[in-house]
C-alpha cells in the first residue's frame, strides 16, 4: 500500500513538471501587424507615378510659314517684299581722277545730293532701282542704277551692303566752267545757238558707274526704318563734239573757226571717282 501512494505521487509530481515545462516553451506573440488605414497609406506611397501627358504634336507649316516665324524670332519684323526709300546727304565727284578731255576748267567740285530707291526684298536679298542727283556748282550729275544688296537682319538693325551700276550724266554745265569761256565768242555767229550759255545747255555728256556702298538701317517699328550709309564708285562719262548753229553754217569763216575749236571737232571723255555719304528713311512692305 505504501508502495501504491509513493508510485501515484511520482506520476503526480512527472505530469506537474511536465505542465510547467509545457507552458514555458509557448510560442511568443504575434508581431504587430499594421492597422489597415496604415497599409492604405503605405500602398499610397508605393505607387506607381501617373504617366506624363505628351504634348500635341504641332500642326504641319508651309515653307512661307516657317521662313516667316524664323524672321520674327530673329528680327520681330516679319517677312518684308516691297521697300522704297528717299535719300538725301553729301556727295564729291572727281570726274577727272583717271582721265579727262571734257574741256572743263572744274572736273572736280562737292556739294549736296538726292535721291531715291524702289524695289523688292527676298529675305537677305535685296533687287531695286535707284535715282540720284548731285548737285554741284560747276555741273550736276544724275544717275539711273541698278541695286542688289545683302542684308543681314538683327533684331531691329538690318546692317548691309550693295552693289550697283547704271547710267549717269551730266544734266547741266555752268557756263563758266567751259574751258577758257571760249565756246563761242571766236565765232562769227549771231542769233539762237551762238552763246556761251546755248553752247553749256547743248554739251551732252553721258556714261556709266558701277560702285558699291554699306550701312545699316534701324527698324523702330516694323513698317518704318531710318538709316545712313556711304557709298564708292567709278564714274565714265562721254562728250560728244557740240554740233554747229544753225546761224553758222552759211558762214564760211565760222566753220573755220568752228573746225578749229576743240569743243565742236573734237569729242571728250572722263574717269574718276565719288563718294557720298547719305541718310535715308524707309518703308517696307
Amino acid at each position: 500500500m505504501k508502495l501504491l501512494h509513493t508510485t501515484f505521487a511520482f506520476v503526480l509530481v512527472s505530469s506537474s513538471a511536465s505542465i510547467a515545462a509545457a507552458q514555458d516553451l509557448t510560442p511568443p506573440p504575434p508581431m504587430n501587424q499594421p492597422q489597415p488605414q496604415e497599409q492604405q497609406q503605405q500602398q499610397q506611397q508605393l505607387a506607381p507615378p501617373p504617366p506624363m501627358q505628351q504634348p500635341a504634336p504641332p500642326p504641319p507649316q508651309s515653307t512661307e510659314q516657317r521662313l516667316d516665324d524664323s524672321k520674327k524670332e530673329d528680327s520681330g519684323r516679319g517677312l518684308e517684299f516691297l521697300y522704297v526709300n528717299a535719300q538725301a546727304g553729301g556727295v564729291y565727284d572727281a570726274l577727272g581722277t583717271f582721265s579727262n578731255t571734257l574741256q572743263l576748267q572744274n572736273t572736280n567740285a562737292g556739294g549736296a545730293m538726292v535721291g531715291a530707291e524702289a524695289g523688292v526684298r527676298f529675305v537677305w536679298f535685296t533687287l531695286g532701282a535707284r535715282f540720284r542727283y548731285d548737285m554741284l556748282q560747276p555741273f550736276n550729275i544724275w544717275q539711273l542704277n541698278a541695286v542688289v544688296g545683302f542684308h543681314i537682319p538683327a533684331g531691329k538693325w538690318d546692317p548691309y551692303v550693295s552693289v550697283h551700276g547704271g547710267y549717269s550724266a551730266i544734266g547741266s554745265i555752268d557756263p563758266n566752267n567751259l574751258q577758257n569761256n571760249s565756246v563761242t565768242p571766236a565765232l562769227p555767229c549771231t542769233g539762237t545757238g551762238c552763246t556761251t550759255q546755248d553752247a553749256a545747255n547743248t554739251l551732252s555728256t553721258k556714261g556709266g558707274n558701277v560702285g558699291f556702298a554699306f550701312g545699316v538701317d534701324y527698324y523702330p517699328v516694323r513698317f518704318f526704318s531710318i538709316g545712313i550709309d556711304g557709298t564708292f564708285e567709278a564714274i565714265f562719262l562721254h562728250r560728244d563734239p557740240l554740233a554747229l548753229p544753225a546761224a553758222c553754217e552759211a558762214i564760211a569763216a565760222c566753220v573755220s573757226t568752228a573746225d578749229a575749236n576743240p569743243y565742236y571737232s573734237q569729242s571728250g571723255d572722263a574717269a574718276g571717282v565719288s563718294v557720298v555719304g547719305s541718310v535715308h528713311i524707309g518703308l517696307h512692305l
